[in-house]
């Protein structure tokens, strides 16, 4: 006769980080890296007027995406903090695009986040993990709209274009005179304030700003 068979041993719950985590995070970190660099290289050159309280933000939401890529992988809860992060950016798309269309992914975000987190199984809350998410959201998001700021003023072959920038508020101006071989100069004002540039065959060889009249 055959004696009982053995009690089935539950095995512990295993600690290694699966490779797509780390690759995951580490994407995240070095996008929020690369972010925060071009923020900072703008903020010392004047045609992107960036002010140094922009850079800050930047700075700090670079900070707090890579933060958040740590704590989704630190996490036990590898699902939850996945579809959190991938939610993010969702999120992210949302407030870059949030005077259109992306108000929409922003609060689909938010509501799939939520809903996720209370359906997700297993005993461990995953309210870290959807902070993770949500740091890694909320950071890239920040960061990327400081660095993706246009210059306000561009030169090339075909002419000369101007942007406004979102630090000063409302439209810019201005005006440009060509000259011989593809020398041109003129003014544009953003805010309160007046600049005079410089374009020589297609690039921008001086930008500064212009004394008040």
């Amino acid at each position: 006769m055959s004696g009982p068979l053995p009690a089935a041993t539950s095995r512990p719950p295993s600690s290694r980080r699966p490779a797509g985590y780390l690759l995951a995070a580490g994407a995240v970190s070095l996008l929020a890296v690369y972010l925060t660099v071009v923020a900072v290289h703008h903020w010392g050159q004047p045609v992107y007027a960036v002010p140094s309280v922009a850079v800050a933000i930047a700075v700090t939401s670079g900070a707090l995406a890579v933060a958040g890529a740590v704590g989704m992988v630190a996490v036990r809860r590898h699902d939850a903090a996945l579809v959190s992060a991938l939610v993010g950016i969702l999120m992210a798309m949302g407030v870059l695009a949030l005077f259109s269309i992306g108000l929409l992914f922003l609060l689909a975000g938010i509501g799939i986040t939520v809903a996720l987190a209370r359906r997700l199984p297993g005993p461990e809350p995953a309210a870290v993990a959807v902070a993770s998410g949500a740091a890694i959201a909320l950071g890239l998001a920040t960061a990327a709209l400081v660095a993706i700021q246009p210059p306000l003023v561009e030169c090339s072959a075909n002419g000369i274009r101007s942007s406004s920038s979102i630090w000063s508020g409302g439209s810019s101006s201005g005006s440009s005179r060509a000259g011989p071989g593809g020398y041109s100069t003129g003014t544009i004002s953003q805010g309160s304030k007046t600049y005079k540039f410089t374009c020589s065959d297609g690039h921008l060889v001086e930008f500064r700003s212009a004394p008040p009249d």
